[in-house]
């Protein structure tokens, strides 16, 4: 049986497998992100190191410094949006 692009696409599925994956994949993310900021990793691992490998064309590009605990911020309120499913496509 010869299964077509168009087919494929069209195929009536269940929501159910992809919401439990957000889900889970929502509160994991967010677990881990608490787990940095509660360990003090934040600070440790991104902050206090004074030497950093950049990526080629990125060398101009200075490190955020206290900024990062801004976006581990931004990044968990993202986590905890999609673990509830709350406008998860922004998210």
């Amino acid at each position: 049986m010869k299964v077509t692009y168009n087919t494929y696409t069209t195929k009536q599925t269940k929501a159910a497998p992809l919401a439990v994956f957000r889900v889970l994949f929502g509160f994991m993310m967010l677990a881990s992100i608490i787990r940095f900021w509660a360990n003090g990793w934040i600070q440790t691992l991104y902050i206090e190191p004074t030497f950093a490998f950049s990526y080629y064309g990125f060398d101009w590009l200075p490190l955020l410094g206290n900024y990062t605990y801004l976006l581990f911020f931004i990044c968990g309120l993202a986590a905890f949006s999609i673990a509830i499913g709350y406008q998860y496509r922004i998210a």
